[in-house]
């Protein structure tokens, strides 16, 4: 693959140590953890996790749907919140498939 620079300085040699000194002497960034990143949004992660769930297990690919509805609660998702959401993403998947492919914007 052959990749170009589009502007800027020229980075640092290969193998050059990181700019502002010695990795050893610098704090590695704490990454947040789920809890935290969802920024108590148990709501939101509800509604993802729910909607993945109900859509997804009309999809080739539900193993992935599944995987994010799980990320989700592992992150903290309204458990009582899931259920009403998969009934909407099995609406919407329904309607999806019931609606035909044509190419065509709608009304046209």
């Amino acid at each position: 693959m052959l990749t170009t620079r589009t502007g800027g300085s020229p980075g640092p040699p290969p193998g050059s140590p990181p700019p502002g000194g010695s990795a050893a002497r610098r704090k590695p960034r704490r990454s947040p953890s789920w809890p935290e990143a969802a920024g108590g949004r148990a709501d939101l992660l509800a509604k993802c996790s729910g909607l993945a769930l109900g859509y997804g297990e009309w999809q080739p690919e539900a193993a992935h749907y599944r995987r994010m509805a799980e990320l989700c609660i592992a992150a903290g998702a309204d458990q009582a919140l899931i259920g009403r959401w998969i009934k909407a993403g099995q609406q919407r998947a329904a309607t999806g498939m019931a609606t035909p492919y044509t190419a065509l914007p709608p009304g046209g």
